[in-house]
């Protein structure tokens, strides 16, 4: 992956740009400071590419493999827009409750179950569908918690560990945080 993507400074500034390595504070690094760290968010970007796309863990990526996690990560990005998009339109629970079910069942049908079987994780969806439509506070907490799981809020309040390279010192800070001294 290094070779066919990190490999000249074109693919670089791309790989950089798309994989969101650019920070306000990098324009003032000097260029051997630069370079490191280019070469380090390519060993970064690689590494995580071929942990994320080789499914047999065998160190390299098939075309299989590459369709599989690709197929994978577009099912996935659809159900998160779904998702948002359920809470836009519909601000009511019931409602909400019919589209999400709707959405999420249909993705099951098509990505998860076979082909032309029988899906009984859908109809177990269903079910529970069932049992939130009967129950009003129940169904509104649940629409609560799931719709808090995609507000970009959320990731503000992860915690990381921040590493000095040169003495081991660690500290911990909140992506907030972060975000908010980059400004």
């Amino acid at each position: 992956l290094y070779a066919a993507f990190c490999a000249g400074k074109p693919r670089r500034r791309h790989v950089m740009r798309a994989g969101g390595f650019y920070y306000p504070w990098v324009r003032a690094l000097p260029a051997a400071a630069m370079e490191e760290l280019e070469e380090e968010a390519m060993q970064t970007w690689s590494e995580d590419a071929l942990q994320y796309h080789d499914i047999d863990r065998d160190r390299a990526v098939s075309l299989e493999e590459l369709t599989q996690s690709l197929l994978q990560w577009n099912v996935v990005q659809h159900r998160l827009k779904a998702m948002r998009e359920s809470k836009q339109s519909v601000s009511q629970p019931k409602k909400w409750l019919k589209q999400v079910i709707m959405e999420e069942g249909a993705a099951l049908r098509q990505h998860y179950c076979e082909a032309g079987s029988p899906c009984p994780e859908a109809a177990e969806l269903a079910a529970y569908g069932d049992v939130l439509r009967k129950d009003g506070p129940r169904l509104a907490q649940t629409m609560r918690r799931v719709m808090g799981m995609f507000e970009e809020e959320a990731q503000d309040e992860e915690e990381l560990t921040m590493v000095d390279r040169e003495t081991g010192a660690a500290s911990h800070v909140s992506v907030g945080n972060l975000k908010r001294d980059e400004l």
